[in-house]
């Protein structure tokens, strides 16, 4: 059950990350204008450097990742079921993240 609640926000939050980066090769369509991919790559990078540190120091990261979530529950308001999909997924990750950490000090 440890490995489990170890593992698992680490692989959401890789797979969220990817699924940020799928939105890279939007700005690589036939009018491509390099203005495009930038407003994606920062969130790919914002993500993969947050998850580094979730990774690093589950404490701070898990926290960082709970406010996000709530975040993009907000960010996402013209579609509740976007914004709360990718906010829960978010946001669990960052409690998974703060329980195992808790875990491993006790």
């Amino acid at each position: 059950m440890k490995k489990l609640i170890h593992y698992t926000p680490r692989i959401l939050t890789a797979l969220l990350t990817l699924f940020f980066a799928l939105f890279i090769l939007e700005g690589f369509s036939n009018g491509f204008n390099p203005v495009d991919f930038w407003p994606n790559l920062i969130v790919t990078l914002f993500m993969a450097s947050i998850t580094y540190i979730a990774w690093k120091r589950p404490k701070i990261g898990g926290s960082i990742f709970v406010v996000l979530g709530i975040f993009f529950v907000f960010f996402f308001h013209g579609s509740l079921l976007i914004g709360l999909l990718i906010g829960g997924i978010t946001s669990m990750s960052g409690v998974l993240f703060l329980v195992d950490d808790y875990e491993r000090q006790v």
